[in-house]
C-alpha cells in the first residue's frame, strides 16, 4: 500500500541495533498496553523499566572489565578500557638481557598489542547480545 502525498504509514517493526528487555513484539506493544488497565500498566512499566536497568548493569560491568594483559620475559603491563596504562612491571632479565632502547621498543610493542587487545573487547562489547 503507497501513501499519498503528505501522508504516511506508520511501520511497526524494531529499531536497528535496539535490544528491548520487553516480552512484547514491538509492533503490539501499543495495542498490548491499551489492553490493560491502570495497575496492569503500572506494574508493566515497573517491569520494563526493572528490566531495562538490570541490562544497562550489566553493560556497564562488562564495560568497566574491559583490560588486557601483556607480559614476556621481560616486561609486563596491563592497559585498562580506555587505552590508559595501568601497571608496567620491568623484570630483573631486562636489565641484563636487553639496552635501554631494546626495553623501550620491546615496551613500545606492548602497549601497542595491549591497545589493539582492548579495540577489539570493545567491539565484542559492542556486538553482545545483552538481552
Amino acid at each position: 500500500m503507497t501513501a499519498a502525498a503528505g501522508e504516511y504509514e506508520p511501520v511497526a517493526k524494531e529499531p536497528p541495533g535496539r535490544k528491548r528487555a520487553s516480552k512484547v513484539p514491538f509492533g503490539d506493544r501499543d495495542a498490548y498496553l491499551e489492553s490493560l488497565d491502570e495497575p496492569d500498566m503500572v506494574a508493566f512499566v515497573e517491569d520494563e523499566h526493572e528490566a531495562e536497568l538490570a541490562r544497562l548493569d550489566k553493560m556497564i560491568e562488562a564495560h568497566n572489565a574491559i583490560r588486557a594483559e601483556v607480559s614476556d620475559e621481560y616486561a609486563s603491563l596491563a592497559v585498562d578500557k580506555d587505552g590508559r596504562l595501568v601497571s608496567l612491571v620491568i623484570h630483573d632479565a631486562a636489565v641484563l638481557g636487553l639496552s635501554y632502547l631494546q626495553l623501550e621498543r620491546r615496551i613500545n610493542d606492548m602497549i601497542t598489542a595491549a591497545v589493539d587487545a582492548v579495540r577489539e573487547l570493545h567491539l565484542e562489547w559492542r556486538q553482545a547480545d545483552w538481552d
